[in-house]
């Protein structure tokens, strides 16, 4: 009796063996055929039940053209899992005379699966692996991408994302989550090394209600983390060590707030996070770093950073100053200076006000309404800092400090001057001194110089009681 082989391929519902395929891969010079044929043999049309496990035991696997893992069916639900025995046991292998611009295109991919492997891209395509284009529930674990010309990772236009365990080495980004629109991205313990020099470890930009735990950039040509863009948008834990220019670099742009996205400004948490080693030797700005190219709103909250070392005097730098940009520390632990003009440390309800022209009588600093939002009843007291230049900086300016007990019923108002210290007696130009009044009409607070005074000052307002200035 004559015995038939059966393999995987052949029992429906079992792990294909990628070598069942082994004849078209043209003598092991390109497996793309026989990855891409292994691929397409899950496919079903409009049958739920598509999908399936392609398994790439010990080996290299060279290609020369990309592997794509898309959804041709009518329910969405590719299901495809590709599935190695380890991330320096099983090699995809971009060989030479590879085309084409990724080693792995998921592309509109619903519940696929990428684990336990290593693409090797050798520079000679731009991407690694690349999930692009609506795809969502998708899981890559254990997953090692080096050497692409520009990300090793990227994620384009895709929700509900999880990466674990995944690594990058080379390219201009390791992971790059910048492409249109991406939500509800969970990413943990990944690990981004020697960037280009123009690189960053993680790009973050247009993503909004996502994490990134305990994730790690290392020796970056520029950045760690450049972040943008965002909303809602979690960093903790993450580390960043040895990054020419700063481990985190936070941007607002009106160029950013994209038409295809509901996100305008950056807005986002790093939480017990740390630096070590930034390079300010090299046009480099300290641990962190935000910078407002325009009007378009920047608000981070950072808490518990510590900062190991850094390369020279300055740990926080920022650039562009508008009302909308606030770098908020609490609990941080630095080993520099602060040489911003837009950061707060431990702020109890301070509202900043930078860069404030007051050259004449009544002009309007803050707005003032009660911590309930009424704008006819309100008391409390105000604690005001007032400085010629930015009092965050390392920088001597004149300054001086008010006290006020604000108070509005009944439609009328009263500010009582409690206390007053500094350079209050506009003694000169530069010197913040200055009566305090409320108007009716507008509920803002009002300056008006004494004496000589004139020019532009910052002012940080803390508020206690029934207050709240904005």
């Amino acid at each position: 009796m004559a015995l038939t082989k059966a393999t995987n391929s052949m029992i429906t519902g079992a792990q294909i063996n990628i070598k069942d395929f082994e004849s078209l891969s043209s003598g092991g010079t390109d497996w793309q055929p026989a990855i891409q044929a292994a691929i397409d043999s899950l496919d079903t049309g409009g049958d739920t039940t598509t999908g399936g496990v392609i398994y790439f035991p010990v080996g290299r696997y060279y290609i020369k053209s990309p592997i794509i893992v898309r959804c041709a069916n009518a329910a969405n639900l590719a299901s495809i899992t590709l599935q190695g025995e380890g991330m320096h046991n099983t090699v995809i292998d971009c060989a030479a005379g590879f085309t084409g611009d990724q080693a792995i295109q998921s592309l509109d991919s619903t519940y696929c699966v990428y684990k336990d492997f290593h693409v090797l891209g050798n520079n000679r395509t731009s991407y690694g692996l690349e999930l692009e284009a609506g795809g969502s529930e998708v899981f890559v674990e254990r997953v090692f991408c080096q050497n692409f010309t520009a990300s090793c990772f990227y994620v384009h236009r895709c929700f509900m994302v999880t990466m674990t365990q995944c690594r990058s080495k080379g390219g201009v980004t390791g992971f790059d989550f910048g492409g249109d629109y991406n939500t509800s991205l969970n990413v943990s313990n990944c690990y981004a090394l020697n960037t280009n020099a123009a690189g960053q470890g993680f790009l973050i930009s247009d993503v909004s209600y996502s994490n990134f735990t305990a994730c790690a950039a290392d020796e970056t040509g520029r950045y760690g983390y450049r972040i943008r863009n965002t909303a809602s948008v979690s960093f903790d834990n993450c580390g960043a060590e040895k990054s020419q220019r700063s481990a985190f670099l936070f941007e607002a742009s009106a160029a950013f707030d994209t038409a295809s996205s509901i996100i305008d400004g950056t807005r986002c948490t790093v939480n017990s996070c740390f630096s070590s080693e930034c390079n300010l030797a090299n046009a480099g700005y300290g641990s962190l770093r935000s910078e407002q190219i325009d009007t378009s709103s920047l608000d981070v909250e950072i808490n518990r950073f510590v900062e190991n070392s850094v390369t020279g005097s300055i740990s926080v730098t920022s650039g562009g100053v508008d009302a909308n940009h606030k770098l908020t520390l609490n609990s941080c632990k630095l080993t520099g200076s602060i040489a911003s003009t837009v950061a707060v440390l431990n702020p109890v309800d301070v509202t900043r006000v930078n860069n404030k022209a007051v050259t004449s009588a009544n002009t309007p600093i803050v707005d003032l309404a009660s911590v309930f939002g009424s704008v006819n009843n309100y008391s409390g007291i105000l604690n005001i800092l007032a400085s010629h230049g930015a009092p965050t900086s390392g920088t001597l300016y004149n300054s001086a400090a008010y006290v006020l007990l604000v108070t509005r019923t009944a439609g009328s108002t009263t500010v009582v001057e409690i206390a007053k210290n500094g350079l209050t007696t506009g003694g000169g130009a530069s010197h913040p001194s200055f009566t305090w009044a409320i108007n009716n009409g507008t509920n803002k607070l009002e300056a008006s110089p004494v004496n000589s005074t004139s020019g532009n000052f910052y002012f940080y307002i803390g508020q206690l009681g029934s207050l709240s200035a904005s």
